[in-house]
């Protein structure tokens, strides 16, 4: 099996709002690399892409989208119109969920398929530079914390 894998960053310098908010700044070189990597990968025919957002988190799991389409959340109040208007269509990628999920609960790692969130702006800021539309199903991965008793 090979595996690809690639970090992009999350920060709101890569939305294309016009008017900016005073002190939002832009990034063309990120925006132009982002848009350049997304080029390149499409001719890699990706089985999934995977995308972990800071901002999809639970308690005491790792949380990972397990539906067949993933909604785009706006998780970002006051911004131009503009921003909302940003679209990132996803597919989701349910044979890949699937097996993540036996192999997680093979192994005991506490992954676990949601079915109440989507991509954040944290996952499709990135992803709607890199690709107008992914030609492959989206797998959106959270990050969970556990609290440890002290004693």
């Amino acid at each position: 099996m090979i595996v690809r894998g690639l970090y992009v960053p999350n920060t709101p310098t890569l939305l294309d709002v016009t008017p900016r908010p005073e002190g939002f700044p832009g990034y063309s070189l990120t925006v132009n690399a982002l848009v350049a990597i997304g080029t390149n990968w499409q001719t890699l025919h990706l089985d999934a892409i995977a995308v972990v957002s800071p901002h999809f988190f639970s308690h005491n799991i790792l949380p990972f989208t397990g539906e067949a389409s993933i909604p785009q959340i706006y998780d970002l109040d006051g911004f131009p119109e503009t921003f909302y208007a940003i679209r990132c269509p996803a597919i989701g990628a349910e044979e890949l969920t699937h097996e993540l999920q036996v192999q997680a609960d093979n192994h005991q790692i506490p992954l676990q398929s949601v079915h109440s969130w989507g991509l954040d702006h944290g996952a499709w800021a990135p992803l709607s530079r890199m690709f107008t539309a992914p030609s492959c199903p989206i797998l959106a991965i959270g990050h969970g914390w556990r609290f440890v008793d002290s004693e």
